[in-house]
């Protein structure tokens, strides 16, 4: 029994020297195409859940868009369809949400795609994927982080006119279910999503609590988003335990040697460190 033992210790022991690849859920979405991307650039070791092989040769420039490289076919609502691409991860990062349609003004989302089975049954689906794969028992926990939204302070008004069918509420629902799982977690909230372009780096980013950031327009690139994450996951030590807004403002832009510093500002006064980067 005690060779055994030494045997699963040293197993282990390399399973944490070379860490297993990241995760990225919502691949295919604007931002998430951009994590994985990003990620892959940079030499990282991602796979990507999609439901849509064909829309991932477009966006993730696969070629057999197969589980050999990296593309992995599933469903956020069938846990079981993500054991294969949640098996051996050290890290996840959850970009999915639910998409609205507009049509004559109205918001609607399409049947099964709705708020609650996205960002609430389905995000739980994902983090219950990942804390339970397949892997060395004795590994530590990986990184979880997560593209929220700013706004969750203020409930929806289901009168209003851009009611988005209480998809804030679950989204702060899960933030919640996050923070009490135990795993280490990044929590971004954007403050509004730039859709007139995504280049990044072309502004300062900033970051902020419960919805105060006093910045006009109250926007930032997807790129930018990305670009977060990432430090996130590559930095766990600087992200862990971060739940905050960001936005960008006009100002000295953000270089991404500086993103460390950008995840230390998002603590509070009574807990801040020293960033060395």
């Amino acid at each position: 029994m005690k060779c055994i033992a030494i045997v699963i210790t040293v197993l282990c022991a390399a399973a944490q020297a070379a860490p297993g690849p990241v995760v990225v859920t919502g691949a295919t979405g604007r931002t998430g195409y951009q994590i994985y991307n990003l990620l892959k650039s940079q030499k990282i070791d991602v796979r990507a859940l999609v439901r849509n092989a064909t829309k991932a040769r477009e966006l993730l420039k696969c070629t057999k868009c197969d589980e050999s490289e990296g593309i992995f076919v599933g469903d956020i609502k069938v846990v079981d369809s993500m054991k294969a691409v949640m098996a051996g991860a050290s890290a996840l990062a959850i970009a999915t949400s639910a998409t609205p349609v507009v049509t004559n003004g109205t918001i609607s989302f399409h049947k099964g795609a709705t708020p609650i089975d996205i960002d609430w049954h389905g995000a739980k689906n994902t983090l219950l994927a990942f804390a339970t794969r397949s892997g060395c028992p004795y590994a530590p926990p990986g990184q979880v982080a997560l593209i929220s939204t700013m706004g969750t302070e203020t409930p929806e008004d289901p009168k209003g006119k851009y009611f988005m069918d209480y998809i804030s509420f679950y989204k702060l629902n899960f933030e919640a279910e996050l923070m009490s799982s135990g795993l280490p977690f990044t929590i971004v909230k954007p403050c509004g999503l730039d859709y007139s372009g995504t280049e990044p780096g072309k502004k300062e980013l900033i970051t902020g609590h419960d919805s105060t950031m006093k910045v006009s327009p109250k926007a930032i690139a997807r790129a930018d988003v990305a670009r977060v994450i990432v430090a996130a996951i590559k930095q766990p030590e600087v992200g862990k335990d971060l739940r905050f807004d960001l936005c960008s403002k006009t100002g000295t832009p953000t270089a991404d040697s500086d993103l460390a510093k950008v995840l230390q500002s998002a603590r509070y006064p009574w807990e801040q460190k020293q960033v060395i980067v």
